[in-house]
Parts: C-alpha cells; sequence; structure tokens
C-alpha cells in the first residue's frame, strides 16, 4: 500500500504491483510505502479521505499468473494448498478455486493456513510470510463457494463489506493508468508517462501468453462459477 497526497494505492498480487510500485515511488515526491500488500482496512483513519486506486484481472489469467509465480517462488500459502508446490495446473487451481467447500480436505487445508499465516503483519514477521498480506484471522473466515482471487481482492479492497476503490483493469493498465492518476490531482510527468507506456514488465510469470491454453472446459467452467461475481462486476469473460 502506497500513501501520496492525492490518492492511496493498494498492491493485490500479480496485478502489475512491483511496477506500479516502482513507478509511484520514483516519480512521485510523496509517495511512501505504508506496507508491502496492505490492505485498505488498515488505512490509517487520517488518511481515509483519500480515493483509492488498484487493478483488477482477469480470473482466468490471474490463476495462470499465479500458479507459476508462486509454484517458482515457494510461496508458503501455495505451498501448502498445493501439498509442497508439486500439483500440476489444474489439480491447483481447482484446490484454490473450492478452498471455500465444505469438504475434508478444503477444511483441512483452510486449517492449515490458519496455523501457518501469521497472527499480524508487523515488521519483525518473516517476508515470506508477510506476502501476500493476509493473517490467521482472514483464512479463518474464508467464505463458502468463493474463488481465491475475489476473496484476496475483497481481502486488499474491503472497507466495511464494500469493495472499495477506483480500478483499472490490467488488461489495459499502460492505457488507463494515466488518465486514473490525473483524476485524483495527481500530475503525470513525461517521464512518468513514457515509463507506463514502454518500460518493461517487472517480475512476470513465465508461462504461455494465452492463457486459454491451460484450461480444459470443466476448470473453466469452475473459475466462471466460483468468481462469478467479480466477472460480471468487471465485465470478464473466457
Amino acid at each position: 500500500m502506497i500513501v501520496t497526497e492525492h490518492f492511496v494505492y493498494i498492491h493485490t498480487s500479480r496485478h502489475a504491483g512491483s511496477f506500479i510500485n516502482n513507478l509511484l515511488l520514483e516519480y512521485l515526491p510523496s509517495a511512501k510505502m505504508l506496507r508491502y500488500h496492505g490492505q485498505l482496512r488498515d488505512l490509517p483513519a487520517a488518511l481515509r479521505f483519500l480515493p483509492v486506486i488498484g487493478l483488477v484481472r482477469n480470473p482466468w489469467d490471474w490463476y495462470v499468473s499465479m500458479y507459476f509465480n508462486y509454484q517458482a517462488k515457494r510461496q508458503y500459502i501455495f505451498d501448502i494448498v498445493t501439498r509442497g508446490c508439486e500439483m500440476p495446473f489444474t489439480e491447483s487451481v481447482e484446490r484454490f478455486l473450492t478452498l471455500g467447500d465444505d469438504t475434508a480436505e478444503s477444511i483441512a487445508t483452510r486449517r492449515a493456513l490458519t496455523d501457518a499465516a501469521p497472527s499480524t503483519l508487523a515488521p519483525d514477521i518473516e517476508p515470506r510470510r508477510r506476502r501476500p498480506g493476509l493473517v490467521k484471522q482472514q483464512f479463518g473466515e474464508y467464505p463458502p463457494g468463493k474463488g481465491y482471487y475475489s476473496w484476496l481482492l475483497e481481502q486488499m479492497h474491503t472497507v466495511n463489506g464494500t469493495l472499495t476503490g477506483h480500478f483499472v483493469h490490467f488488461e489495459r493498465m499502460r492505457e488507463d493508468l494515466p488518465g486514473l492518476l490525473e483524476e485524483t490531482g495527481c500530475p503525470v510527468p513525461n517521464a512518468m508517462l513514457r515509463q507506463i507506456k514502454t518500460a518493461p514488465p517487472v517480475n512476470s510469470s513465465f508461462r504461455k501468453p494465452d492463457y486459454r491454453e491451460y484450461y480444459s472446459p470443466a476448470l473453466r467452467d469452475l473459475v466462471a462459477e466460483k468468481d462469478k461475481s467479480l466477472i460480471e462486476q468487471f465485465n470478464y469473460t473466457y
């Protein structure tokens, strides 16, 4: 979470966050990192008047990016859900999509995540467990029927039960981010604009460019079911 004099930026995992963090900290003198993957609910009360910006991503594409990035990093949540980062794509994503289901497997996985997650995100918690910014209580309250991506975005952007923020679609970040920044009153210098338009991606996943190559019809439909609300709200299609 980065705070500037014009807005608050929420960095949800696998949303070009490293790129945007670097951009804001380089070009905006008032930009300050409050916490990597900080959640909006933790924003100090004195700063809650600021507009909130963030990104949203096609869920089918997000799961592909998540799988290859988290597997390579052995991210601890992925490690637990996939039993050691060894499961193939389809089985791994199925387990993330059904994490809230009332099956023995999902209940045991949620319990393991609750046990492993930190109680707080204090600076003395090792970085591997501070990211992507989730704590025990959140896993203990995981709702039924909701896909992990939808749930994660809600954890990052929800205040008093409402998903809050002005969102840019990840797929149009380079085209739409400058306009969103300007809407908050933030000046966008030419050098910053050039970097948005032309700088290479940061922390990209090593995967095929077309996410559809990874999906069976059944897995495609499971994403459509579990992330239905987000898909409809942000007009995504397969």
